[in-house]
C-alpha cells in the first residue's frame, strides 16, 4: 500500500489516467486500509482505484462510503464453458463435455477459477483430450454413480453399505464437503423428479432429507473431524428413511381409532 500511495504523486507517464487495481481488497490490514483512507479522501484528478473483493462486509465503512460500488454477477455455467471451448480451441486442445462441465460447476460462478482448473486439467491431460474421469480426480468429486449409490444406500436405510461406500470415497481422495454437496444435488434432482409426477422416493420424504442435510451443511465447517460429522450425519439419514411418513403416520391413529372404537363395540355386545 505504501508503494501505491508515493505513486499517486506522479502523473502517469502513457494516458490521462494512473488506474490502480487491488484484488481481494479485504484482505488488506486495518493499518493498510487507514494510510489508503487519507489517499482516498482527497484524490488526484489523475488517479482511479478499483477495489476487488468477494467479501465486501470485510471492506471496513469509511472506504465502502467513499467507492461506487458495482456488484458483478456470476457468469452462468453455459457462458464458462463457452469460453473454455474457446481457449483450448486456440491452444489446439479438445475437452469432452462433461469435463468442462465439472470445471464450470466447481468454478461456481468464477471464469477466474475456471481458467486456473482448466490450466492444470492441461498440465495433468495425456495427449490433447481431456476426459470427465481426469478432472473429477483432479477436483477430488465423487462419480454421478458413486455419489447415486450413496444416496439409495441412506434411502432404503442400508446403514453398512453406506458407511462401505464413504469409506471408498475418502480413500479416493473424495474431500467430505464435495461429498454432501453431491448428495444434496442428488436430493434436489430427485425432488425435481417427483414434483414433474417421476414417482420416486415420495416428496414428503425426500424434503425430509433435504431439510437434514442443508441444516447439516450450516455447521459443517465447523466440526473438526469431518470424517466423523459426516458418519454421523449417515445415521440420521438412515433412521429417518426408516420413520413413517406425517400421511402414515395419521393413517396408523385413524386405523388405531377404528380398532378401540370396534373393540368397543364387540365388548358391548358380548356384555350384552
Amino acid at each position: 500500500v505504501k508503494i501505491i500511495i508515493s505513486n499517486t504523486h506522479y502523473a502517469p507517464i502513457m494516458g490521462r489516467k494512473k488506474v490502480f487495481i487491488i484484488d481481494e481488497v479485504h484482505m488488506l490490514s486495518t493499518k493498510a486500509f487507514n494510510a489508503l483512507l487519507k489517499t482516498l479522501e482527497e484524490p488526484p484528478e489523475n488517479i482511479i482505484f478499483i477495489f476487488a473483493t468477494t467479501e465486501v462486509r470485510k471492506v471496513p465503512i469509511t472506504i465502502l462510503s467513499r467507492c461506487q460500488k458495482f456488484f458483478l454477477k456470476a457468469i452462468s455455467m453455459p457462458e464458462i464453458v463457452s469460453n473454455l471451448k474457446d481457449i483450448l480451441k486456440k491452444e489446439g486442445y479438445e475437452a469432452v463435455e462433461k469435463a468442462l462441465l465439472l470445471i464450470a460447476k466447481k468454478a461456481d460462478g468464477s471464469m477466474r477459477d475456471a481458467l486456473s482448473m482448466l490450466d492444470q486439467a492441461i498440465l495433468q491431460a495425456e495427449g490433447n483430450m481431456i476426459y470427465e474421469e481426469e478432472v473429477n480426480e483432479m477436483l477430488k468429486i465423487p462419480s454421478e454413480d458413486e455419489i447415486l449409490s450413496l444416496f439409495n444406500f441412506l434411502a432404503y436405510n442400508d446403514l453398512e453399505g453406506a458407511n462401505k461406500k464413504l469409506e471408498e470415497l475418502l480413500s479416493a481422495g473424495m474431500d467430505e464437503m464435495e461429498i454432501l454437496h453431491s448428495l444434496l444435488e442428488v436430493c434436489y434432482s430427485k425432488i425435481k423428479e417427483e414434483s414433474l409426477g417421476k414417482k420416486t422416493l415420495g416428496m414428503p420424504f425426500l424434503l425430509r432429507m433435504n431439510q437434514v442435510m442443508e441444516r447439516f451443511m450450516e455447521d459443517f465447517k465447523n466440526f473438526s473431524n469431518k470424517k466423523i460429522a459426516l458418519e454421523v450425519l449417515l445415521v440420521k439419514l438412515c433412521y429417518f428413511s426408516s420413520l413413517p411418513t406425517p400421511e402414515e403416520l395419521i393413517e396408523r391413529v385413524k386405523n388405531t381409532e377404528l380398532n378401540s372404537v370396534l373393540s368397543t363395540l364387540e365388548g358391548s355386545k358380548l356384555i350384552s
